[in-house]
């Protein structure tokens, strides 16, 4: 089963309320102009510096003098969909030997989170903070979510002051992009719709043509 068919498994169980919520996501959120705005194929990455999950600074720098960076943005580890694509991620990309790539995902919690959705899915890949959002919104993937959408999770006691140390409710759409160790942006994909994500049997085709030219 690929991602999408798992994470369309998982959409066919909301519930009406989830559903309501759902679709002010998808009738508020403007998908022309995230993606005028998100980084694009060709575009340089700006550099980023953040803590892990054990609390160590990791620099993109760093990850390009190894090769190719896959960057994932991810909501939180309240988001089922997100859970399911960071497992996907792993298997597809993390045990890949000589790939000469680094996959790094991205979401604004706090509080030791990351530590807790890494050791939960026995991830092998960097998970960052990206404290106040600052680098999901130099990508152009930062969007507030609207109010149904907060009433739902408030329903669920997620509220965005004890997930981000701070309110606002803003959070990345789910988006990766690949960048060339140049710096470059070579591929990326933005999904106003949290219930679809990157195919990823895209990325390892993507990395391979990277690594002719690199």
């Amino acid at each position: 089963m690929s991602l999408n068919e798992s994470l369309d498994a998982l959409r066919a169980k909301m519930t009406s309320e989830a559903a309501g919520a759902y679709e002010e996501v998808l009738q508020r959120l403007d998908p022309r102009l995230l993606a005028e705005n998100a980084l694009k194929p060709g575009d340089v990455m700006p550099n980023f510096e953040l803590p892990n999950a054990e609390g160590k600074m990791v620099s993109s720098l760093e990850l390009l003098s190894h090769g190719t960076l896959v960057v994932t943005f991810y909501r939180g580890s309240w988001c089922p969909y997100c859970m399911l694509t960071l497992q996907a991620l792993d298997l597809i990309l993390a045990p890949v030997p000589g790939q000469q790539a680094s996959l790094v995902a991205l979401s604004p919690e706090t509080g030791g989170r990351a530590r807790f959705v890494k050791d939960k899915y026995n991830l092998r890949f960097e998970l960052l903070a990206d404290v106040d959002n600052a680098v999901a919104s130099m990508f152009g993937v930062l969007v507030r979510l609207p109010p149904l959408y907060r009433q739902r999770l408030l329903s669920q006691g997620i509220e965005s002051e004890t997930l981000h140390g701070r309110k606002g409710w803003f959070i990345p759409v789910p988006s990766t992009f690949v960048v060339a160790r140049n710096g470059t942006v070579a591929h990326a994909e933005i999904h106003v719709d949290y219930t679809r994500r990157t195919e990823l049997d895209t990325l390892p085709l993507v990395l391979r043509a990277l690594r002719q030219y690199s």
